[in-house]
């Protein structure tokens, strides 16, 4: 499927926003095909504006319309109009519990037009008979599947992917050249931050229940004294982290 993606001429991304990181990735991937994109909203309601700061977008955009639902849902018919009125080699649906991409991954089942699924993550909970149906009617039946993880694998096998098109891309779009490698160099900006741990642990993200660093720093109290842990965010949970 990589080897496959590489000789596609004209490629189409659906994604809820366009989060900094996903545009990163985007505007690599443009290098090698005509990529098209489709963000159902400017931003999610629960995210910091600065969270957008990556405004340099080397792909070609199509905006829909819509009704905004929550922090990032759409309702809409406009991914799904856009798939019926142009053509494309490959279609990647990064998502599938919007209304918008729910519109459009039906529409696709039902003209047989293929498509890949794409996801950030995925773990198995309790559930309803008629939720995890749901969730099956919309994962099962794509063409392939990105999954960035070994859980994230066994949650779309547990809805009716097929585990033998899953394949794992490694979820980060940190460029070789923001990595410090260089010892003296790290020293010297432990120093400058009056760092002394002997290890140290970093985390950024939204402070909230989500994304469960409460737990984290919770459990944080059994790890050695040498370890230093440090998080970077804000949200509605910070007074209580």
């Amino acid at each position: 499927m990589y080897n496959c993606m590489w000789s596609m001429k004209k490629v189409l991304i659906v994604f809820n926003h366009p989060a900094p990181y996903k545009v990163r990735l985007f505007n690599e991937l443009s290098k090698y095909f005509e990529l098209h994109v489709i963000f159902e909203r400017d931003s999610a309601s629960d995210r910091n504006k600065g969270f957008y700061f990556e405004e340099n977008f080397n792909f070609i955009t199509h905006k829909i319309d819509g009704l905004k639902l929550g922090h990032e849902n759409l309702l809409s018919s406009g991914v799904k109009n856009h798939i019926k009125n142009n053509q494309y080699d490959l279609i990647i649906m990064n998502g599938y519990s919007q209304f918008a991409e729910m519109k459009a991954i039906s529409y696709m089942k039902k003209k047989r037009i293929p498509y890949v699924l794409f996801v950030n993550g995925g773990r198995i909970k309790k559930e309803t008979f008629i939720k995890k149906a749901i969730k099956k009617h919309f994962i099962k039946g794509a063409k392939a599947y990105f999954s960035p993880d070994e859980e994230s694998n066994k949650y779309l096998v547990n809805y009716g992917a097929d585990a033998n098109l899953i394949l794992n891309y490694p979820n980060s779009t940190i460029f070789d050249s923001e990595i410090i490698t260089d010892a003296p160099n790290k020293n010297s900006i432990r120093e400058d931050l009056k760092i002394n741990f002997e290890k140290v642990f970093v985390s950024s993200g939204q402070l909230i229940k989500r994304k469960n660093y409460l737990s984290l720093v919770k459990e944080w109290k059994n790890m050695p004294k040498s370890w230093g842990f440090f998080l970077i965010g804000d949200g509605k949970q910070r007074k209580e982290i």
